[in-house]
């Protein structure tokens, strides 16, 4: 156990208590203690400095170079042998990640730039690839060898604070705020739209191929399951412009096509996107404080009322009855107190 204090950090032996070693880091508070995939090695991190020991001594191995901006984040790959580290601070302006040779300290390859601060990096499972993403919104996957991206920017609406290869190599998933996204790594291409969690993003991890969990600071979870679809592109592609209003038109010389398709997607495709009834309730609260916020109260009353009957939301639906109920009465004895100074410019005016 490393325990961090203001200018060291102190190892202790879990089981027993006993003192192992203390590292000193003068004129320098202790940020981070990242530990190498086998625990052979230590990375202490004090805002702008890193200095590589052997978790098992304290040994000194290697100290890199002090970084031009705070780090953020300083992660190992899988072999032990090369480590990632990123920047960034208040301003917006170009920052980097930058590949570093654990025993030497000295910097591996090229800086991984980009035009703002660099929030985190990871290592794909055979540590060819590394993926770098931060403020500036583009995720990039770079080649370790030569340092170079090996497809175009991954493009985010939002600063991207963490990202995870999936264990098979054919995945990435992205995570910007609340939402996260699987793309494929052969192509660049996004094989999902933004998958919204009910909290904000911290952490992804790969439970398997074909799930996916996303963790918040408070510990709250959200997963999917991302079974792959078996049937040909070719009908994919039919059900998706189906969906999208592609295929239906004014057009009665296509309402054959339009039929064909509807009839398609209903054969094999409409158990997959039956939602649940989780979702279907998550909606309706969704929409009833949509339509309250913009004070459409027969809306967001109308929302709560097709959810009557439904235990598992009772208390969030009777909150949201109390809110609304309120927030209306307050609206409504508001205007009630302006209308006497309504009638009375109307009287001015015709005076």
């Amino acid at each position: 156990m490393f325990v961090a204090k203001s200018n060291a950090v102190e190892a202790i032996e879990w089981a027993t208590g006993k003192h192992r070693f203390t590292h000193l880091f003068p004129s320098n508070t202790v940020s981070n203690v990242v530990f190498s995939a086998d625990s052979k090695w230590v990375a202490l991190v004090a805002r702008r400095t890193v200095r590589i020991c052997d978790a098992q001594t304290g040994t000194l191995v290697s100290q890199l170079p002090k970084h031009p901006r705070p780090l953020q984040h300083v992660k190992f790959n899988h072999r032990g042998d090369l480590l990632v580290t990123c920047t960034a601070d208040e301003l917006i302006r170009s920052c980097n990640a930058q590949l570093w040779t654990v025993a030497t300290g000295r910097p591996f390859g090229k800086p991984l730039e980009h035009r703002d601060g660099v929030l985190f990096a990871a290592f794909s499972l055979d540590d060819k690839l590394v993926v770098t993403c931060g403020e500036d919104f583009p995720v990039v996957v770079w080649s370790v060898a030569d340092q170079k991206p090996i497809l175009r920017p991954l493009v985010h609406r939002e600063k991207v604070r963490y990202a995870e290869f999936s264990p098979n190599g054919q995945w990435l998933a992205t995570a910007s705020k609340d939402a996260v996204r699987i793309w494929e790594l052969s192509s660049g291409f996004a094989l999902t739209p933004n998958l919204y969690a009910t909290h904000q993003v911290y952490r992804l991890t790969f439970q398997s191929a074909s799930e996916i969990t996303a963790g918040s600071k408070e510990g709250e979870v959200t997963a999917w399951r991302l079974d792959p679809d078996d049937r040909p592109v070719s009908e994919l592609k039919r059900i998706a412009n189906l969906l999208r209003g592609r295929s239906a038109t004014w057009d009665l010389s296509r309402l054959d096509q339009f039929q064909n398709d509807w009839s398609l997607m209903c054969s094999n495709g409409v158990s997959r996107l039956q939602p649940s009834k989780q979702e279907i309730a998550e909606w309706h609260l969704r929409a009833s404080d949509d339509c309250a916020k913009h004070e459409n109260w027969p809306g967001a009353m109308l929302h709560l009322k097709e959810l009557e009957g439904d235990a598992e939301h009772a208390e969030a639906i009777s909150t949201r009855r109390k809110q609304i109920t309120e927030a209306q009465q307050k609206h409504t004895s508001t205007d009630s107190s302006r209308q006497p100074d309504r009638l009375f410019s109307q009287q001015s005016q015709t005076n």
